[in-house]
């Protein structure tokens, strides 16, 4: 069933001449979705096209599509660095005051990272058991263990050698 879309298309543009818009426009959705209700083969065609408009297109991007995405990650990397600034200014007045209580809560932000960060693998199919080469984890189960896990990891010293 591979190139079903090519086979559909057999006369590229015939929708924008019966919907009477040129070829270098874009067909608006009202007139389109007018169009998706008729019968025959112009109503067959508007429908097409509405459902290939509502999927991905992977190789088409606009710049405005890429545009957006780099400006949604940039905004998550701005966030990320107010964050970590945060921790730092945290560490910092934990370590002047000798601030037990404080210490704790820092620590206790960055194992509720480790968790969230090892559970978003896994929502993702990333999470693997053992190493990075073991068996991809498909038991929640087993992702809350590994994730609490590494969590406790975070917050004990590495040996110095």
């Amino acid at each position: 069933m591979k190139k079903w879309i090519q086979k559909a298309i057999k006369h590229p543009g015939a929708l924008h001449e019966e919907l009477h818009v040129p070829m270098d426009k874009k067909i608006p959705m009202a007139k389109l979705e007018k169009a998706a209700h008729h019968k025959g083969v112009e109503g067959k065609r508007a429908r097409l096209a509405e459902t290939l408009e509502k999927m991905p297109h992977h190789g088409h991007k606009s710049k405005d599509h890429h545009e957006k995405m780099m400006d949604g990650h940039k905004e998550k990397m701005e966030h990320h660095k107010e964050k970590m600034m945060h921790h730092k200014m945290m560490m910092k007045e934990a370590g002047k005051k000798g601030d037990e209580k404080l210490h704790k809560e820092v620590k206790a932000g960055k194992k509720e990272l480790k968790v969230k960060k090892v559970m978003h693998e896994f929502k993702e199919g990333k999470l693997h058991s053992g190493s990075k080469k073991g068996p991809e984890v498909m038991n929640p189960k087993q992702a809350i263990a590994i994730a609490l896990s590494e969590s406790r990891k975070v917050g004990k010293k590495s040996k110095k050698k």
